[in-house]
């Protein structure tokens, strides 16, 4: 998909971003440098690289939940820099409240940003039987399984009703029969409801499966190295034969600027996931 085929401008934007952390009696840490995206409107891209590269930094910046250091992060070209609220978020535990129903933990996201609880729950109840969750609106978290947690955590980042959902490895944690299906599910969900969705993942397989493009970052400090077009047609199928070559070709050119770019990562360095208490929803600090 282009990126510009439905508007003419960005539905995001990261601009030089760069991310320094202080650490206490020890030097500070570059985490980022100059990180440049540009997502379009609809346009699935999934975000690529080793672990400790930066990836969950640039989405908390991107939600609103940390600043950066130098750069700016732009939604719908309005600079919206260290403000929350302007994207969907969803981190790879579920973070489901087990004091709540199902119902209830997928309209929160919606309830926190003021939006009237009778609406968001009419609106999500037409929505159980797609996403799968039929018959379990009043179930607890804990009556769900691994796969259908997921599904609920996605349909509170959709109730959100933000335009841009960023997904942070949510399948990370699932054993790979439910991981394969939940990738057709989401790739379903994406063209039924058009958002803009940005994916963290390690997997090239399942960005390649996934993404209208791939951008790949190196090892700290984390920019984006390389862009790749996934140019494959749509509907996929997994393992699909008719285009194994060219999936082989995307695959070689993504490891060859990883396996290029190999360095070793101070696991005290940072913590790119987001500030204690965060959750899901339309990112906020509270959701």
């Amino acid at each position: 998909m282009n990126s510009t085929e439905r508007r003419g401008d960005f539905a995001l934007q990261v601009s030089g971003m760069s991310k320094q952390f202080s650490r206490r009696r020890r030097p500070p840490v570059l985490a980022l440098e100059n990180v440049n995206l540009n997502v379009g409107h609809g346009e699935f891209i999934s975000l690529l690289g080793p672990s400790g590269c930066g990836k969950s930094t640039v989405f908390n910046m991107a939600a609103g939940l940390i600043t950066p250091t130098q750069g700016r992060i732009l939604v719908n070209g309005e600079d919206v820099t260290g403000q929350a609220g302007h994207v969907g978020y969803m981190l790879q535990k579920d973070l489901l409240l087990p004091w709540r129903t199902i119902l209830k933990n997928v309209t929160l996201g919606a309830q926190l940003l003021g939006r009237d609880v009778k609406a968001a729950e009419e609106e999500a109840r037409g929505l159980f039987r797609r996403f799968g969750l039929e018959g379990f609106e009043d179930a607890w978290p804990s009556n769900l399984s691994g796969g259908m947690r997921q599904r609920a955590a996605v349909m509170r980042t959709l109730l959100s009703g933000r335009e841009i959902l960023l997904l942070d490895e949510p399948f990370g944690a699932l054993d790979a029969m439910t991981r394969g299906a939940m990738q057709a599910w989401l790739l379903d969900i994406w063209q039924e409801f058009g958002r803009t969705v940005v994916f963290v993942t390690h997997d090239i397989d399942e960005a390649v499966y996934l993404s209208d493009r791939i951008a790949v970052m190196g090892s700290r400090p984390g920019t984006v190295q390389l862009e790749v077009d996934v140019d494959l047609p749509r509907p996929r199928v997994p393992d699909d034969v008719s285009t194994a070559e060219h999936r082989a070709a995307i695959k070689r050119q993504i490891l060859s600027v990883i396996h290029n770019d190999e360095a070793p990562v101070d696991p005290l360095a940072t913590d790119e996931r987001p500030p204690a208490g965060v959750a899901t929803g339309a990112a906020n600090g509270r959701s």
